[in-house]
């Protein structure tokens, strides 16, 4: 595979033909699948930027890092859903603690109020 993705590096492009065998065109779909390739024209193909850097870090390299990456992306999904769960469980304890805290402010200002009224007519 390497030295395919090198061969497209060189010509910038790859076209293929009806007579292009068959192990290149197997390729050619790996390629796109895993977005090393793209398709410029009909038949022509060229280098993505992972194309580039799976070419610099040699395929299977870049093919462990790729999944190395998709296995810590869905690792931090999970974790994140977890969490997400959590905070809705504890959603209401906290709307509750909000609405008992508003309360007890309600309660203090109205009896400022009620001092602030006894001061001002007992002058």
């Amino acid at each position: 595979m390497d030295e395919f993705l090198l061969e497209i590096s060189k010509r910038n492009t790859y076209t293929k033909t009806s007579d292009t065998p068959k192990e290149k065109k197997v390729m050619l779909v790996t390629l796109l699948k895993e977005n090393l390739v793209e398709r410029i024209d009909n038949g022509k193909f060229r280098l993505t930027n992972n194309g580039f850097s799976a070419l610099d870090y040699g395929y299977d390299n870049w093919l462990k890092k790729s999944q190395e990456i998709k296995n810590v992306s869905i690792e931090k999904e999970s974790i994140e859903l977890e969490l997400a769960k959590e905070n809705l469980k504890e959603f209401p304890k906290i709307k509750l603690r909000a609405n008992i805290g508003l309360g007890i402010a309600i309660i203090l200002a109205i009896v400022q109020l009620i001092q602030w009224i006894i001061k001002l007519t007992s002058n």
